[in-house]
């Protein structure tokens, strides 16, 4: 498979991860009205709502782009852009901030309180990452490295915290069990894969799209294992 087949097929999957992550965002928006306003799952539609306009920006630009390559590609190069990492600073601070701020409500007390002020801070470092430190120009290996570990460390504090109560759990606990390891399952894969990623998009330009179709397939699973979790909401429980 040459690099130009590979690459199509990786932008293929890049409008699969549109079509899920908007499955997610309309799942939310059914069960939203179930749920009372300081939900946790209110904050998750807001980080639902980001990623999918940021995926769905993404996907819009790649094809703008291939369509309009001699008017575009001029402007791109003079900006010093050649792929689409200039758009990851806004997913970083989605993921950062909204599912920290998801899991400090349902972690609640005291662990809750300290996952609340990492996600501004974490989310604050990363702005200014971008802004003074790895740009936007190329992959963050920094800002990659605290995503992966973000979306690790908060699905292990829930289990921790709810795991020895799993014979007595509600449907939302379930709820929130089936989103956790929607969200652990790919970071677990994507930590390494988010380290390399300039190192792999400079020099081995192949594995790195086989290795994105992967990621993407994994993250692909991960969002519907979420929307799953968020279906078991009933209509006479509340968050």
């Amino acid at each position: 498979m040459t690099e130009e087949e590979i690459y199509t097929l990786t932008v293929r999957f890049g409008y699969g991860l549109v079509i899920v992550r908007g499955i997610l965002l309309l799942t939310l928006i059914i069960k939203l009205p179930y749920l009372t306003k300081p939900s946790p799952f209110t904050i998750l539609f807001w980080y639902a709502l980001i990623a999918f306009l940021i995926n769905f920006f993404e996907a819009s630009f790649i094809k703008i782009v291939h369509l309009f390559k001699t008017q575009i590609v001029p402007i791109l190069q003079k900006l010093e852009i050649d792929d689409t990492f200039f758009i990851s600073p806004f997913y970083y601070v989605n993921e950062l901030l909204f599912l920290g701020l998801f899991y400090s409500r349902v972690l609640k007390d005291k662990t809750g309180e300290i996952v609340r002020y990492a996600a501004f801070v974490l989310a604050g470092l990363e702005i200014l990452n971008t802004v003074f430190g790895e740009g936007y120009k190329d992959a963050q290996k920094i800002g990659s490295l605290l995503l992966s570990l973000n979306g690790i460390v908060l699905p292990l504090l829930f289990f921790r915290k709810y795991y020895p109560q799993q014979k007595n759990t509600s449907f939302i606990q379930k709820a929130y069990s089936w989103i956790s390891w929607g969200i652990l399952i790919p970071y677990i894969f994507s930590l390494l894969v988010y380290f390399l990623s300039d190192t792999l998009h400079t020099n081995f330009r192949i594995l790195f799209y086989q290795l994105s179709i992967v990621r993407m397939s994994i993250d692909i699973i991960g969002i519907l294992m979420m929307s799953y979790g968020i279906s078991l909401v009933r209509a006479h429980k509340r968050a």
